[in-house]
């Protein structure tokens, strides 16, 4: 059986083409030129974060963490972010809605 040309060139490589390629499809699919522009500071900070820790940091970290534990392990942890991510939203969702109440 060939061997998969991708193999020497490391889980980072390969998976960063594959976002930059399916990035730049969905960018016009989307048409995400447009967006709202009177948005404050802090929120364009939170979205920064969002993309930067969230996003990038977070599947760095988890192709990294296949090297050490394995994929089924990974996996199974990687399945757990939607929950926490969800849990920490309504967490902050709460909190926001009780602040404006008072």
């Amino acid at each position: 059986m060939d061997r998969f040309k991708g193999d020497s060139k490391g889980n980072l490589t390969i998976t960063g083409w594959g976002m930059l390629i399916g990035g730049s499809v969905l960018f016009f699919l989307i048409r995400a030129w447009i967006f709202p522009t009177n948005l404050e500071l802090p929120a364009w900070i939170i979205i920064a974060v969002i993309v930067i820790i969230g996003t990038a940091v977070g599947f760095s970290v988890f192709l990294e963490s296949v090297k050490y534990i394995g994929p089924v392990k990974s996996t199974l942890l990687g399945c757990l972010e939607p929950a926490s991510a969800t849990s920490a939203g309504k967490e902050r969702k709460w909190r926001i809605v009780y602040r404006r109440s008072n």
